[in-house]
């Protein structure tokens, strides 16, 4: 259903010690078009300038491609920190799902994030 990916760089790092929660949305795209969004939350603790412990609630998606012939399709999210991936319950028939469902992370300073829906 489409992939995107955010990154906690230096500037957002910054946001996140001064304000440890922050909601992001997350744009997707498959095949180059654009394929809705995902919205999260964002908790971080911090230890010095190291990144302790990251939450990331996936909230709920918007305006998702519908990939199924005879009824909306039943997305999923992945959330991949690193090599660590989680992922929400499957819902049925919808392109706006709410899944609420939150994952702890500890990430290395070089790990990389990503949302995608299958």
């Amino acid at each position: 259903m489409g992939s995107g990916s955010f990154a906690l760089d230096q500037k957002m790092r910054k946001t996140l010690k001064s304000h440890p929660s922050r909601i992001l949305k997350v744009p997707l795209t498959l095949e180059g078009q654009k394929a809705g969004a995902v919205r999260m939350i964002l908790e971080t603790t911090f230890n010095g300038a190291v990144i302790d412990k990251l939450t990331i609630t996936v909230n709920d998606g918007m305006d998702l491609l519908n990939k199924d012939v005879k009824s909306l399709s039943d997305p999923l999210c992945q959330v991949t920190v690193g090599h660590v991936m989680r992922e929400t319950a499957v819902l049925s028939n919808t392109l706006s799902p709410r899944w609420k469902e939150a994952f702890d992370f500890t990430p290395e300073a070089k790990d990389e994030y990503a949302a995608a829906l299958r």
